[in-house]
């Protein structure tokens, strides 16, 4: 969009870490993670706790807020669902094939439905579902201070992309243009989850 809103309202929810972040103007007002007021450590609820404080802060309602930005985008599972049918072309994870498919297909769905709970808590705002990887690509880059950057994201996987290599730069404002992706089953981030929270007694699961 050319015209940048008046109030900026972003979210990390119904997942680990739950936090919001809030911008007025395009001057960023603070970010919060909602384990610091809630006292829930990695929580995934959503963090109105966090949502409360910041439109404090800035003197606002709910019903200023000019958009709300999610980090996830229902239509990218789905439409990345059938791509999961082609593990069935290795033996090795035939049997893994449906499911996985199935698993994105449901994803979607969930994930539909948080963003049409986000609009019903924010009638007046337009809901922004976010390209996951895009979202840690422009926090990266925008927090780096510089003008003009690589960008690496290493995830575990957000909707079907696991690691992306972008190209960041200031035109009038941060952007981000994806050079290079690697998409789910392959994941550095699963190798690390695996390798750090073995034992742990906590399990970042995929669709």
């Amino acid at each position: 969009m050319d015209h940048v809103p008046g109030v900026i309202l972003g979210l990390c929810s119904y997942t680990h870490d739950s936090a919001a972040a809030l911008l007025v103007d395009g001057e960023l007002v603070g970010f919060v993670e909602e384990e610091r007021l809630s006292q829930k450590k990695h929580t995934h609820e959503y963090p109105h706790h966090a949502v409360e404080w910041l439109l404090g802060e800035a003197g606002l309602t709910p019903g200023d807020v000019d958009v709300v930005a999610y980090n996830f985008q229902p239509v990218r599972y789905l439409v990345e669902a059938p791509a999961a049918l082609c593990l069935a072309l290795s033996g090795t994870t035939r049997g893994r094939a449906l499911p996985r498919a199935a698993g994105f297909a449901k994803v979607a769905l969930r994930t539909r439905r948080r963003v049409q709970s986000l609009g019903r808590q924010f009638p007046g705002a337009q809901i922004s579902p976010v390209l996951h990887h895009r979202a840690h690509q422009l926090a990266a880059f925008a927090a780096s201070g510089w003008d003009e950057s690589a960008v690496l994201v290493l995830d575990s996987l957000g909707e079907r992309q696991t690691t992306t290599i972008a190209h960041g730069h200031h035109a009038g404002r941060p952007t981000t243009r994806v050079l290079e992706v690697i998409y789910d089953p392959a994941s550095l981030g699963y190798v690390y989850g695996a390798s750090t929270w073995a034992g742990a007694g906590e399990t970042k699961k995929a669709p």
